[in-house]
């Protein structure tokens, strides 16, 4: 049996043969990975062609994005603020606001469709993403990890993405 056979039997047992373990850790997550991810998972046909995340420090990111129609709109740049960090268990919903021409992006998300072009679990409401990580990681068989964990929080530096947990299996 391979480690993968392993990890799926103890999730769907709720890890039963861990019960007990705690785990806090820090995980830094390059651009280069994240934008492997994001190309990974736009829905094709969707609202955009070509999604990229840069990292800043401060909790703020820009991402570079090419729309699929009209495609003679050359790719632009939308920055992002993380404005709140999932609170687990109740709401694993991380809130980020476009920031700068918030509002006019907004708009123009809305004309250019980007809301129904984004990725399961990724919401646009106004100048604020909504990121359900619950729904985003569902399609996976991932979702339910979520349960293990206690505390999450994402934090941003040059180039790179740190998420900090802290979780135990009971």
């Amino acid at each position: 049996m391979d480690l993968l056979s392993v990890l799926r039997q103890q999730q769907a047992s709720g890890f039963a043969d861990i019960a007990g373990t705690q785990v806090t850790a820090t995980i830094p997550i390059s651009e280069r990975l994240i934008n492997q991810v994001i190309a990974a998972n736009l829905p094709s046909g969707g609202a955009l062609r070509h999604a990229e995340l840069h990292a800043q420090p401060g909790e703020r990111l820009t991402l570079r994005v090419a729309l699929a129609r009209p495609s003679f709109v050359p790719p632009f740049n939308v920055n992002l603020e993380i404005e709140r960090q999932a609170q687990l268990p109740d709401s694993p919903v991380i809130v980020v606001k476009l920031v700068g021409a918030g509002g006019l992006m907004a708009m123009a998300g809305s004309v250019a469709g980007l809301g129904t072009g984004l990725p399961p679990g990724m919401r646009l409401d106004g100048d604020r993403i909504h990121v359900d990580l619950r729904a985003m990681l569902r399609p996976h068989g991932a979702d339910t990890l979520l349960d293990l964990l206690e505390e999450l929080y994402i934090a941003t530096g040059e180039g790179v993405l740190t998420v900090a947990f802290r979780g135990r299996v009971r």
